[in-house]
């Protein structure tokens, strides 16, 4: 967002745990409003990359080492402050921890010492270090947290340590160096109106906001508080987006929930949409949940719900809606993440902040779900869930799927996740036996000759031999150059899809979801400009491209149940690179599934091919016809029945045991 004012010009800021996240909006906001700022960090180095950043970008700042904790260096940062500037305008108390996710009769001693200490007594303390120094019309700004109005599971004792801070700044002694001591006036009403009616206000909606110079003003009143004086309440219910949103976004459009989901140990937020099941098979508390990830590594979630199997297409007019009459909300829940962090409208909070393997990926989505959960009913967390995605999402749904089953018996049982199985798209698992596969893929469809499939064989060895010897940046950029010559040699729009002229025209979403009013209406920062596919993920993923996920697949397939399905006529990461890497499985239910018999699928009604399905044990894979690296765009029809029937088990995936029975 650009900022166009200067309303702080003069002033001093102190913010604490500012180099990052939530801290370092709030410290760069300010300085590109005027102020000079004093950010805080426990590391130096932190310190230092952030006071660059901001100086980089013409805002007078400097930095001292803080941990809010210790009293000498808080003392240090107010110093720092006075030392550089003489004085203290705006103090921001923005450090916080939750170190558990116990509950409050599991809670060590000295992890709720921690917990007061650095969410409430720190707040305390730094006011009265810096009490002396802060000039007359001064402002003290400390963030708390919805989880004070509300203490979820996992979050009980942080939360309650939030609700402390609502009623520390209500207090008369703190009050009293801020009250302003008269009537409010016309103006400043004007002002209050005039911030909810800006950007700035725009994810501010449904909220009452007082404007009462720090005086009592909510119901139930202290019984010893004075009389409102005249004019001085405002009321405001925000609509943060234009009167066109409701045409672009017709109610039933609207996801059930969408916004922001945190990953507290990074500071930072996963956006999400989620729909709920329109049609479901099963009762409320047993319809299943499917989590939708989208490859790249770095492309968004929000591709797959507005271009493959969300309730709703985005047209070519990059304007307006259709339905998509093959959603897979129909019988389930449906939950869109912009995973890793860095993607679609998931902005991190610096490039150093994005992910670069799989480990932090995994516990990313872990923690966006916990999240998740943690603001729904709570019979909610017992539907089962199924990691559903496509492409690069072949390594994020096994990393994280057995990441999540890794800990769950960790867990206190109330945040314990049901998984209940993965479903992979035409992935990217194990790509050493992958990039083998191109040059037979091209020769034996007829696309390339055979001296074009030993120079492509060549150019394969050498991406092979780069990863047997972990040289993974080298190996990455080997597999590239594998792709492009192929491409180069077929003259195909895209590799993704033989029979296309064109590659997918996915444009009209991206000029979609950059208006302003598809941004509010989905609960996304106004000033995040959404990218189909992040190019600082795939920078920062570069090295992680060849590194296989194939162990977690092996742990996956000894716990839960895993579908693996591809188009047909993908040529990067399509049936023969699967074939190729499942021979490598070591699990004991290879060879019966190796043995399986390969069924023809039809689609139920009209009986038209869909597919071949191969199953055994824990294992489906199914090859979609009429499809290329998009199944769900391409062939929706069979995409839909096949999620499905596989979820709830029935037509070609009906078994017995302990699964879920559909009634379709």
């Amino acid at each position: 967002m650009e900022v166009k004012c200067r309303r702080l010009e003069g002033k001093v800021a102190v913010v604490t745990a500012s180099t990052q996240g939530i801290g370092l909006a709030i410290a760069e906001r300010l300085g590109l409003e005027g102020a000079a700022v004093v950010i805080s960090s426990r590391k130096q180095k932190n310190v230092d990359e952030a006071v660059e950043r901001l100086k980089a970008k013409g805002i007078t700042a400097v930095g001292a080492v803080c941990h809010v904790s210790d009293a000498q260096q808080r003392k240090s940062l107010i110093d720092t402050a006075v030392k550089n500037f003489g004085h203290i305008d705006i103090l921001v108390s923005n450090a916080a921890a939750n170190p558990t996710v116990d509950g409050i009769l599991e809670m060590k001693e000295s992890v709720l010492d921690k917990l007061w200490d650095i969410n409430v007594k720190a707040s305390v303390l730094l006011l009265q270090d810096a009490a002396p120094h802060l000039r007359k019309g001064s402002s003290v700004i400390i963030i708390s947290s919805v989880a004070g109005y509300n203490p979820d599971q996992g979050l009980t004792m942080y939360g309650v340590t939030k609700t402390a801070l609502f009623g520390l700044t209500k207090r008369k002694e703190l009050t009293d160096k801020t009250v302003l001591k008269r009537l409010g006036s016309v103006e400043d009403m004007a002002a209050a109106a005039a911030f909810l009616a800006s950007d700035d206000a725009s994810f501010i909606t449904a909220e009452t906001i007082v404007v009462a110079g720090g005086m009592q003003s909510r119901f139930k009143p202290h019984p010893m508080a004075p009389p409102l004086p005249a004019l001085v309440l405002l009321l405001a219910v925000t609509v943060p987006f234009s009167a066109a949103a409701p045409m672009v976004f017709p109610d039933e459009a609207l996801p059930t929930k969408s916004g922001y989901l945190t990953i507290p140990h990074a500071n930072a937020s996963l956006f999400f949409a989620f729909y709920e099941a329109t049609q479901p098979l099963t009762a409320p508390d047993s319809t299943p949940l499917l989590l939708w990830l989208q490859g790249g590594p770095g492309c968004s979630g929000l591709l797959g719900n507005f271009f493959e199997l969300g309730p709703y297409f985005v047209n070519p007019d990059a304007e307006t809606l259709s339905p998509n009459p093959f959603a897979w909300n129909r019988r389930f829940g449906l939950l869109f993440l912009d995973s890793p962090l860095g993607t679609g409208f998931s902005a991190a909070p610096s490039p150093a902040d994005i992910p670069t393997n799989q480990s932090v990926v995994a516990e990313h989505i872990l923690a966006a779900l916990q999240s998740f959960f943690a603001v729904q009913p709570r019979e909610f967390r017992a539907r089962p869930l199924f990691l559903t995605g496509e492409s690069y999402a072949g390594k994020y749904i096994p990393a994280a799927g057995a990441h999540i089953l890794d800990v769950n018996p960790a867990l206190p049982e109330a945040l314990r996740v049901n998984l209940r199985g993965v479903a992979i798209g035409n992935g990217l698992t194990h790509p050493v036996a992958q990039v083998a596969t191109h040059a037979d893929a091209a020769y034996f469809s007829g696309l390339i000759n055979a001296r074009q499939k030993r120079e492509l064989e060549a150019l394969q060895a050498e991406a092979v031999s780069l990863t047997r010897a972990e040289r993974w940046l080298g190996a990455s950029d080997a597999r590239g150059r594998v792709l492009s010559r192929l491409e180069n040699m077929t003259g195909l729009a895209t590799l993704y899809d033989a029979a296309k002229q064109l590659p997918y025209q996915t444009g009209p979403v991206g000029a979609f979801l950059n208006r302003a009013e598809a941004k509010a209406a989905l609960g996304a920062r106004a000033e995040v400009a959404w990218e189909e596919c992040s190019d600082a993920v795939g920078a920062a993923m570069h090295a992680d491209v060849m590194k296989s996920v194939v162990p977690q697949v092996e742990s996956l397939l000894r716990r839960t149940r895993v579908l693996l399905y591809q188009g047909v006529r993908d040529l990067r990461d399509g049936v023969v690179s699967t074939e190729a890497w499942l021979g490598e499985v070591e699990w004991d239910g290879l060879p019966a599934f190796l043995d399986a018999e390969r069924a023809v699928w039809r689609t139920r009604g009209d009986g038209e091919l869909a597919g071949y399905v191969q199953r055994s044990g824990a294992l489906s894979h199914v090859v979609v016809f009429g499809a290329g690296h998009l199944v769900p765009a391409d062939n929706g029809r069979a995409a839909q029945e096949m999620i499905e029937e596989w979820v709830l088990q029935a037509g070609p995936f009906r078994r017995g045991g302990d699964g879920l029975r559909s009634a379709a």
